[in-house]
């Protein structure tokens, strides 16, 4: 996260009002149209599981809100050089983004990641969902990128297809999994989710475990991070 702190008078709470006018006034549509959902209603698309990963993390009294202190800490585990935060500024923040409350909730914290076209304060504050998340979350974020390089169709969630071209592309040979081990992958869902891409990669369930392990093999998210990057035209 672009420190917060650096980004609101220290001091000076002059410019509250006049950022706060920069926001869209009707916010709540927005931030679904930010994040629109999966085909599966029940499934988060890759920003939402973001965002909820690391709201979740700091919300550390699970209060269902993110209060001076743990927001304090997220700021602070997503700079490299963390500017502290005090009360006022704080204070700068939650006006910004028009929290009538003295902590923020899953969606005023959505604002800060989204853009002015969506009613949001990222270009603002200049956060990156992906850089902090990354942050915080390292291995995640790398199975992220592996999703992101097959999600072909950006719907959010792998199709049977993007998810043999998945294995076809770390076996270097045409590679199909069957419809019934790939329903037992997606738990019932239309397609694997990010969600679920990071448990099949870094804490497998044991009702699929040995599927799995005859799909996968050795889990190499190394290598197949390497595949994601040239997919991605990264490298």
């Amino acid at each position: 996260m672009a420190s917060l702190a650096g980004n609101v008078g220290a001091g000076d709470d002059s410019s509250g009002g006049a950022l706060a006018n920069e926001g869209c006034e009707d916010t709540e549509s927005n931030l679904h149209e930010a994040f629109v959902s999966t085909p599966d209603d029940e499934v988060l698309t890759p920003p939402q599981l973001m965002l909820e990963m690391l709201f979740s993390k700091f919300d550390v009294d699970k209060d269902g809100a993110l209060n001076f202190e743990e927001f304090s800490a997220l700021d602070a585990a997503t700079e490299d050089e963390p500017q502290p935060m005090n009360q006022q500024q704080w204070a700068q923040i939650l006006q910004i983004i028009k929290c009538d409350e003295t902590s923020m909730d899953l969606d005023d914290f959505t604002l800060l990641y989204i853009g002015a076209e969506d009613g949001g304060f990222a270009d603002l504050f200049g956060t990156d969902l992906h850089a902090d998340f990354a942050a915080v979350f390292p291995e995640e974020a790398r199975v992220s990128m592996v999703f992101e390089a097959f999600d072909v169709d950006k719907d959010g969630l792998l199709t049977a297809s993007e998810f043999n071209t998945l294995l076809s592309a770390r076996a270097h040979s045409d590679t199909s999994l069957s419809d019934e081990k790939f329903s037992i992958l997606c738990e019932g869902n239309r397609g694997i989710s990010l969600s679920r891409l990071i448990d099949i990669y870094l804490d497998v369930d044991e009702k699929s475990a040995d599927i799995v392990e005859e799909v996968f093999g050795e889990n190499n998210l190394d290598e197949d991070v390497k595949i994601a990057a040239v997919r991605l035209g990264l490298t």
